[in-house]
């Protein structure tokens, strides 16, 4: 089950730093690129889920299997 939450925190993750990136103007000249992205302070928009691939994922207990 650890699995499985770890997964849907990084596809959170993923789709919030993608989100954040989308929305910070492009670089000028005088700016760094590399900058660290900083989550901002206000609510803003998430791009669709639908633009992201999750893949389902079956889980089956160990202690289930063995009692078959």
């Amino acid at each position: 089950m650890q699995s499985l939450e770890e997964f849907n925190s990084h596809y959170v993750t993923y789709r919030k730093l993608a989100s954040i990136r989308a929305l910070r103007p492009s670089p000028t000249a005088d700016q760094d690129p590399d900058r660290p992205i900083v989550e901002p302070r206000t609510a803003y928009p998430l791009l669709p889920a639908a633009d992201f691939r999750s893949d389902a994922i079956a889980t089956q207990s160990l202690f289930a299997a063995k009692s078959r």
